[in-house]
């Protein structure tokens, strides 16, 4: 399995996509023109899909890709100010 925190995060996106829209990935890899195995395989995190992958899986969804730049590890600063209480804001 892939390490990296952008397959993670896009595996879990699909499968709660595709779970939100009731479809099995038999019916999502038949809606984007891939197979199953490949639906499996992503939601996984076994591989990132390509970008066109990607896309045309989420059009499938009736959905669309977002891409944000943030520093590095800014999530993880996100989260400590959460866990703090300080909300991460200058009041």
């Amino acid at each position: 399995m892939t390490e990296s925190r952008l397959v993670r995060q896009f595996a879990h996106t699909l499968r709660h996509e595709r779970e939100r829209a009731g479809l099995t990935q038999q019916a999502l890899a038949a809606r984007a023109g891939l197979s199953q195995a490949a639906v499996a395989r992503i939601e996984r995190g076994d591989r990132l899909p390509s970008l066109t992958t990607a896309e045309r899986l989420l059009t499938a969804l009736d959905r669309q890709l977002r891409i944000e730049v943030e520093p590095l590890d800014d999530h993880l600063d996100a989260a400590l100010d959460t866990t703090a209480g300080t909300g991460g804001s200058a009041g």
